[in-house]
């Protein structure tokens, strides 16, 4: 991961505001009917269409273990998440300390080849400058025949929040946007199109099972869910 990538998502301040569950995300979405079904709809799929019952889970760029810690209560044999933030391992300790936690960077995973039954990486992808390599490290640690189970953001996403953002929010957004590409932070926010992610896929030597989308007008999201051949 680039230095100011890594700086950036190390600082502790970004978990006052990232998460559904906690901190001023959290509060934003009681306001917010549409985002927050949104988000919950995310979660339900994932819980709904993947087969991680019993089984051993890396959950790559864990947060505050939204997905971690209801793979856990709904029967994961164990999970693991994996962060850059020292603060999101914290609070994921804190909600769930059945979850095994590790500092660590999603470009250079340090766990053996084949060593999890599943992979999840969800709406953390598109934070990460090298991709390819992203993805080929999770593609490496699951199993054959394991589970990998990606969401990202698509080429249509500013369109696509026409359905969820006003105009106000949606100019305060684009102007952030803005301020962090001339700072050169630019990586945290670049999207996927369909056809990068696919390719990246298919390089890894992951078979797209399913594709679940999201947006009424665009797909704002997509979860793929991928088998290792």
């Amino acid at each position: 991961m680039s230095k100011i990538n890594k700086k950036y998502f190390e600082t502790n301040d970004i978990t006052i505001w990232w998460n559904p569950d906690h901190g001023k995300f959290s509060e934003y979405l009681d306001g917010n009917k549409k985002i927050k079904a949104f988000h919950d709809k995310i979660l339900k799929d994932f819980l709904e269409n993947v087969d991680f019952k019993g089984k051993s889970v890396l959950d790559c760029g864990v947060g505050k273990g939204r997905f971690a810690v209801n793979m856990m209560i709904n029967g994961a044999a164990g999970v693991t998440g994996l962060d850059i933030n020292e603060r999101m391992l914290e609070i994921t300790k804190q909600r769930c300390p059945s979850v095994d936690t590790v500092l660590g960077d999603i470009e250079n995973i340090e766990f053996p080849c084949r060593w999890f039954d599943v992979v999840s990486c969800m709406e953390t992808l598109i934070h990460v400058p090298d991709k390819k390599k992203a993805v080929c490290e999770m593609a490496r640690v699951v199993k054959k025949d394991g589970c990998v189970v990606i969401n990202v953001q698509s080429g249509y996403s500013y369109l696509a929040y026409l359905e969820f953002y006003s105009v106000s929010e949606l100019v305060s957004g684009a102007v952030r946007l803005v301020k962090m590409r001339l700072c050169g932070k630019k990586e945290h926010t670049k999207l996927i199109t369909k056809t990068h992610i696919e390719t990246l896929l298919s390089c890894a030597g992951l078979r797209v099972e399913k594709e679940i989308r999201y947006g009424k007008w665009f797909t704002i999201l997509t979860t793929y869910i991928c088998r290792k051949v």
